[in-house]
């Protein structure tokens, strides 16, 4: 489950590499391809051509400097609003140099240029962000307009105002909006290829689990089947004591093969406990004790350390004892109990150690 959660991880970073590689071109081909040439062919137009060039140095400069933060997954600035306010400070040099009458014009080529390396500068803040970039842009040169501009009336202002929404805000807009989706998409697509891995992980286990079981039912089809088989055709005397025994210590395991499907703290304990009910059902009294804690057993080990006890509860008439000790580099579980018609009791134990 690890190995896929890790292609999920590669999905979703893989993805989002792409997005980020996508805007620095998008950003840096606008800046270069079509900004710079509408710098220099309106150069006689600006009230200084090279501060407007200084302006679109500063721009390129923090273009770069946002490409390389990005691509290396590091915010541009420490904080959103330092980002905000070097493209925006860039933006009104570009703006003051541009005449009032040709702030609609081609030669006003900051308007969306600002707002599009801002968009790249902050790719992944808040909403709030974009919005403060969007506005202070058009505030700037909605001001310059305003203060230097002589000659305004209703249609210079309209075109202004197309001119916002369009290159302003729709376009810069589009880049962002677009960012985001494919975003989401690379965080929808590695959710999906986990849960994708997670199912395939709960099918692997599932699918263990089952064959884990199937294995230990063929293992005592071996032994229950020809008992019952005995049983049916009367091959076997069901009151003949060794045959109650053999039933009996089959019961006990078949129990115990219940048990260890269940999903408990202490496996052994409670696979003994299993084992021990089948003699408690006839009468016999058990008394469970552990002692220290137990390691994390494999279930091999576990079965070869509970089929004493399992012998000594068949065996035992009246009462018996079972004992669980845990140490750091062994288990050892002993059963005692009374046997009918014999004085002594019987003493049987088991011992797993680490190797």
């Amino acid at each position: 489950m690890t190995g896929e959660g890790d292609q999920a991880a590669r999905i979703r970073s893989g993805l989002a590499r792409a997005l980020d590689i996508s805007v620095v071109v998008i950003v840096g081909v606008w800046h270069v391809v079509y900004v710079l040439p509408s710098l220099v062919l309106s150069a006689g137009l600006y009230r200084a051509t090279g501060a407007e060039l200084v302006a679109w140095a500063l721009l390129a400069a923090l273009l770069v400097h946002g490409s390389i933060r990005l691509l290396t997954g590091r915010p541009a600035f420490a904080h959103w609003w330092r980002s905000a306010a070097a493209v925006i400070a860039a933006g009104a040099l570009a703006v003051s140099m541009v005449p009032g009458d040709q702030i609609t014009g081609a030669a006003n080529w900051a308007f969306g240029d600002v707002v599009l390396i801002g968009v790249l500068l902050m790719l992944r803040e808040r909403l709030i962000a974009f919005a403060v970039v969007f506005l202070a842009n058009i505030l700037l040169n909605l001001s310059v307009l305003l203060l230097t501009d002589h000659h305004i009336d209703l249609t210079v202002i309209a075109r202004f105002l197309v001119i916002a929404c369009a290159g302003g805000v729709l376009v810069p807009s589009a880049v962002l909006l677009a960012a985001r989706a494919l975003d989401d998409a690379a965080a929808v697509a590695g959710f999906a290829t986990a849960q994708r891995a997670e199912s395939s992980a709960d099918r692997e286990v599932a699918d263990a689990l089952h064959e884990a079981r199937r294995e230990r039912y063929e293992s005592l089809r071996g032994q229950v089947a020809p008992l019952l088989d005995g049983l049916a055709n009367g091959s076997l005397d069901p009151d003949s004591p060794d045959v109650q025994r053999r039933c009996a210590i089959e019961a006990a395991r078949l129990r115990r093969l219940f048990a260890e499907s269940d999903d408990v703290p202490d496996p052994l304990l409670h696979e003994v406990r299993a084992c021990a009910n089948v003699a408690e059902r006839r009468g016999v009294l058990v008394e469970l004790a552990t002692a220290g804690p137990l390691p994390e057993l494999p279930l091999e080990a576990r079965r070869i350390l509970t089929e004493p006890a399992i012998e000594a509860l068949v065996a035992s008439s009246t009462w018996a004892r079972v004992t669980v000790y845990g140490g750091p580099d062994e288990v050892i579980v002993s059963a005692v109990g009374d046997q009918a018609g014999r004085p002594d009791p019987l003493w049987l134990e088991a011992r797993w150690q680490h190797q």
